[in-house]
């Protein structure tokens, strides 16, 4: 098992056309985004135009989940959507992708052959909101499991491990077959990502 803890100081933040992207992880770890010799990467994105153009990514795969906010994204040739917060569009890097609306974002870009899955988890009161045993399900297959906390905080244990999560903060989970028990336990709102 392996375990990366991320936090707010650990972004990298750039400028792009359309507003600050903040990068939160890279793999492999020594990729570089404008080379594009990376499997996946996650970023959170703050949208200060109206109207922007995103950037190609050919032969990558995207997933964007609005944070906050509401974007009205087209993909040229292929179907446009509003997003309200929390709703996830999944498309592919080689369309031509433009929206509308000033927003955040968070994202999951993946490589030929890698996938995944972003999903919102809210919780109002403290409590154990999840229980995971690796060796069943889709988590077994899984390359790694992330837990981004947009507020709150919570306590992820691993086997006989703790780790506190507060708001802005990820954690990235690799090996997962080495992982007997997880468990989160506190309160808030958070992002789960999969990548296989």
């Amino acid at each position: 098992m392996i375990v990366k803890k991320i936090s707010e100081k650990e972004k990298v933040v750039s400028i792009w056309s359309g507003g600050i992207t903040s990068q939160l992880y890279i793999a492999p770890e020594n990729s570089v985004f404008a080379e594009r010799n990376f499997d996946f990467r996650i970023s959170s994105a703050v949208i200060e135009v109206e109207e922007s153009d995103f950037t190609p990514m050919p032969g990558f795969s995207r997933i964007l989940m609005v944070l906050d906010g509401e974007l009205e994204i087209s993909h040229e040739g292929h179907y446009s959507k509003l997003l309200k917060q929390f709703e996830v569009d999944e498309f592919s890097g080689d369309w031509k992708t433009s929206s509308k609306g000033m927003v955040v974002d968070f994202n999951l870009i993946m490589g030929e052959g890698i996938s995944g899955r972003m999903k919102y988890i809210s919780f109002k009161k403290e409590e154990n909101i999840l229980k995971i045993n690796s060796r069943r399900g889709k988590l077994q297959f899984a390359r790694t499991i992330g837990y981004y906390l947009i507020s709150g905080k919570i306590q992820i244990n691993l086997n006989q491990l703790e780790y506190i999560l507060e708001k802005g903060e990820m954690i990235l989970i690799e090996r997962l077959g080495e992982i007997d028990k997880m468990e989160i336990i506190g309160f808030g709102e958070l992002i789960e990502i999969l990548v296989w």
